[in-house]
């Protein structure tokens, strides 16, 4: 069953400055905030997305700040 995604949450790469918008539940959202685990309150979201909302970094920031060597 697909939760209706009915809150945007706007997030500002803390690195770059990439703006994004993410749609969830208003009910998983307050979960998440109550501190329920990401993954747990998003089952829906991708990696990509799940770590915008948690520490502000986009997929290419991320890439270049862990890049394997």
């Amino acid at each position: 069953m697909l939760k209706n995604r009915n809150y945007k949450i706007l997030t500002t790469c803390h690195l770059c400055g990439s703006h994004n918008e993410i749609f969830v539940n208003s009910d998983d959202y307050t979960n998440y905030l109550a501190g329920q685990h990401a993954q747990h309150a998003f089952p829906y979201l991708n990696e990509e997305e799940r770590e915008l909302i948690i520490s502000g970094t986009c997929p290419g920031c991320w890439e270049t700040l862990f890049k394997e060597e």
